[in-house]
């Protein structure tokens, strides 16, 4: 991820540091990590509707927060399917409502 944690632990000094050629926005907080890594591996919609109950809105602002502070493509990574998911969801009322 390119935090640094592994380079200050290795005893044995078996690992550098290299700078990235384009920024890395590096988690503060394991929440911060654990929204990162649901964006990168396409299981953002998940984390954000499989039990809204779960997330306060606490946890939603600092999500938001950390979306903006991402770069505009990891952003876009979030966002997209954000916006299938909802528009889903909304078609599949709509139907169900129009069947009833």
């Amino acid at each position: 991820m390119g935090c640094g944690v592994c380079y200050q632990s290795c005893k044995f000094g078996a690992i550098t540091m290299k700078p990235r050629a384009q920024r890395v926005l590096t988690p503060e907080t394991s929440f911060d990590k654990i929204v990162l890594m649901a964006i990168e591996r396409g299981k953002f919609t998940n984390l954000l509707f499989d039990d809204p109950s779960r997330l306060s809105h606490r946890a939603l602002g600092r999500i938001v927060n950390l979306l903006e502070k991402s770069p505009p493509v990891q952003a876009v990574m979030a966002v997209k399917p954000i916006r299938s998911a909802f528009l889903n969801a909304v078609l599949k009322g709509i139907k169900k409502y129009a069947d009833s």
